[in-house]
């Protein structure tokens, strides 16, 4: 929850942009069979699911003028998790934001190149 709610604080200083943060049944509706479920059988510690800005008034399809801000939230919530792993990880060693962007788009280039070769 700590992890989740500094996401949320940083999504919200991007745009003022309120998220909430809860476990997914609490939050959304129950589910089984995730990515998440998935990344924690893999011994994965931290799991995350972020719904983006619409709340179903537009079916979820954003309009034109949502997409690009939504984009700006979203990576500054995942970026905050990413460092925070990094720095749970590598103790002592605190990433910057500069070193955290750049973990940040060789992991999004990896998947890039991953579904190019297949």
């Amino acid at each position: 929850m700590k992890v989740g709610k500094g996401a949320a604080d940083a999504i919200r200083s991007v745009h003022g942009k309120d998220y909430t943060v809860g476990t997914s049944p609490d939050v959304l509706y129950a589910n089984s069979g995730s990515s998440r479920d998935w990344a924690r059988m893999q011994g994965i510690p931290l799991t995350y699911t972020f719904e983006l800005r619409d709340d179903g008034t537009f079916g979820f399809e954003l309009p034109q003028d949502q997409i690009q801000p939504t984009c700006e939230e979203a990576y500054s919530g995942a970026l905050h998790i990413i460092t925070y792993a990094h720095d749970k990880t590598f103790s002592g060693a605190a990433a910057t934001a500069a070193t955290a962007a750049t973990l940040w788009s060789m992991l999004l280039a990896l998947g890039i190149t991953g579904t190019t070769l297949m």
